[in-house]
């Protein structure tokens, strides 16, 4: 089970708009301007600036919008941009913003694709050597990238990348969150790589300085994050300790508000293993909230837990893996799958438990296909 890796943001209580949902909005306007369409280019300015101001904190966001402001300004005057970097800070975002968007909508290795083509175009803007290693933008930019191979499970990669992030936010006062969000997903990285106190030591370390400077949302995720490592143990009581985890990761509503359906589908799914009668309660709430969120990817995966434990149906199983796998998430079908497998193994039902560890290994080499494809 994924750890929560974080996502750039502050901390806030209310309900935002995802920068990526912004970049998508400017890539489109960008593409109104080079086409000239002055009609296209207004609506959708109209659109980004009523987004902005329901977007979470995101500065690069905001300077993307600045860049394509002065863009279109200069277009439909016929003018030319006054400065010619500026074309090149817009290839650079139009690719980068592509990457968000992608990442957003779980398409790991389109968004690895996108950053790829973003990250010569930043190292042309920043070309001293010293001042890319220093530059936020870079920072930026390298836990984007980190958080992208961690979803394909690349870990030494992810954590090469956000070393490289960390480093860069440390040097900056006004950088602790994003770098305490680095140091969660180092942990998060040794995490699924089974190195459990490795990753105890970093949340340990970021829940430290998370409660030093209050940083409510970020105390959640490191919650999340030590109910797994429980998760892990395998024992009656290491559940029950990581259901409490869980739980109290859900106090802060900033929290809630993005990763909700993911800790609760946790939830649920533990309660099942240990018997526990509130569990058809989680998965009702849970199921209520990724049907108002639209969120399909948890849709499923509560709905493979209910027909696992409470009304029991390999169909529909199949039917909710279907959906996962024509995402191409495969690493999650893989540990389904092997949850499957193992628990009617249990059962005694080994033709089932067949039919599920074969979905494990085609998951597998579906992950390693998509990983040769990025080579």
């Amino acid at each position: 089970m994924p750890a929560v890796s974080s996502n750039k943001g502050k901390d806030n209580n209310k309900k935002k708009i995802k920068p990526s949902y912004v970049a998508h909005l400017l890539v489109k306007w960008n593409d109104a301007i080079s086409k000239n369409n002055k009609k296209l280019s207004e609506k959708i300015e109209k659109e980004v600036e009523s987004s902005l101001d329901l977007m979470e904190q995101d500065f690069e966001i905001v300077e993307y919008y600045q860049l394509t402001k002065k863009h279109s300004i200069n277009k439909f005057k016929d003018n030319k941009l006054k400065e010619l970097s500026d074309y090149g800070w817009l290839s650079f975002y139009k690719n980068f913003s592509m990457g968000l968007y992608e990442f957003d909508q779980k398409n790991y290795a389109k968004a690895i694709h996108y950053y790829g083509l973003a990250e010569p175009r930043l190292k042309a803007r920043l070309k001293d050597n010293k001042k890319n290693r220093k530059d936020i933008k870079y920072a930026v930019f390298n836990y984007r990238l980190a958080q992208a191979y961690y979803q394909i499970d690349q870990y030494f990669t992810s954590m090469s990348k956000a070393i490289e992030a960390r480093d860069i936010f440390a040097m900056n006062p006004d950088s602790k969150y994003e770098a305490l969000e680095c140091t969660i997903l180092l942990g998060a990285n040794n995490y699924d790589m089974k190195n459990l106190d490795q990753a105890k030591k970093f949340y340990l370390s970021a829940l430290t300085d998370a409660k030093k400077y209050g940083y409510d949302k970020l105390i959640s995720k490191i919650y999340h994050n030590l109910g797994l490592i429980h998760w892990l143990k395998k024992s009656y009581d290491s559940y029950v300790k990581a259901i409490e985890y869980f739980i109290k990761a859900l106090d802060d509503e900033s929290f809630a508000d993005q990763y909700a359906v993911q800790t609760i589908h946790m939830i649920t799914w533990l309660m099942y293993i240990i018997k526990d009668e509130r569990a058809v309660q989680w998965f009702e709430k849970g199921i209520k909230i990724a049907k108002e969120e639209n969120d399909h990817e948890f849709i499923s995966k509560l709905n493979i837990v209910y027909s696992t434990y409470e009304e029991v149906s390999i169909e529909k199983i199949l039917k909710n893996l279907e959906y996962l796998e024509e995402r191409n998430m495969w690493p999650d079908v893989a540990e389904i799958t092997l949850h499957l497998s193992e628990l009617w193994a249990d059962n005694k039902d080994f033709e089932v438990a067949y039919s599920f560890l074969r979905k494990h290994v085609h998951a597998n080499e579906q992950t390693k296909r998509i990983l040769e494809a990025l080579e």
